[in-house]
C-alpha cells in the first residue's frame, strides 16, 4: 500500500473515521471536522504515515472544547501550519495526476527532486515565518539537517 503522502485524497475520510472511533472509545459524541482542519491535514506530509494521522485526530477528538475539531485542537506544529496557510496556497511539490501545474518548472518540465525539496523548504519556512526550529518540526528533520539543506540550496 502506498504511503499516506501519496494518497492525500484519503485524509478527510480517515480523519473522520479516527475522530468517530475516538469519540466512541471515550463515550463522547462524534465531532465534526472543520474545513480548515481538513485543509491543514491535507497539506501535512505525514512522515509517520496513517498512524500519525490517527494519533493527531484522536488527540484532537479527545481534547476538543466543542463539537467541532478546529485547527486550534491540533498539535502546535500543525497549528503553525494552519496559521500560515491563509493565502499561501499548496506545497510547491504537489503534481497533479496529469503532470501539469504545480511541481513544474517555468519551461514546462517536471521539477527535479532537489528543486522540489528546495521549493518545499522555502514554502515551509515561509509558513513558519522564518522560524527554523518550527520549520524543522514541520519537515520532521532536526535543526542541523535543516541548516545543512539551507546551506546546500543557498537559502
Amino acid at each position: 500500500m502506498p504511503p499516506l503522502a501519496e494518497r492525500m485524497e484519503d485524509v478527510p475520510l480517515l480523519a473522520q473515521y479516527f475522530a468517530e472511533k475516538a469519540a466512541r472509545d471515550t463515550g463522547r459524541p462524534a465531532p465534526h471536522m472543520a474545513q480548515e482542519t481538513l485543509a491543514v491535514l491535507a497539506r501535512y506530509p505525514f512522515p509517520g504515515n496513517v498512524r500519525e494521522l490517527q494519533n493527531i485526530v484522536e488527540r484532537a477528538a479527545v481534547l476538543r472544547a466543542g463539537d467541532t475539531i478546529t485547527p486550534a485542537d491540533l498539535p502546535p506544529d500543525l497549528r503553525a501550519l494552519a496559521d500560515g496557510l491563509a493565502g499561501k496556497g499548496s506545497p510547491p511539490l504537489v503534481l497533479r495526476a496529469d503532470g501539469a501545474g504545480e511541481g513544474m518548472t517555468p519551461d514546462g518540465r517536471p521539477m527535479t527532486l532537489d528543486e522540489n525539496e528546495r521549493a518545499h523548504i522555502e514554502w515551509v519556512l515561509e509558513l513558519a515565518g522564518g522560524n527554523r526550529t518550527q520549520a524543522a518540526k514541520v519537515l520532521d528533520i532536526d535543526r542541523a539537517s535543516l541548516w545543512r539543506k539551507l546551506k546546500r540550496y543557498g537559502l
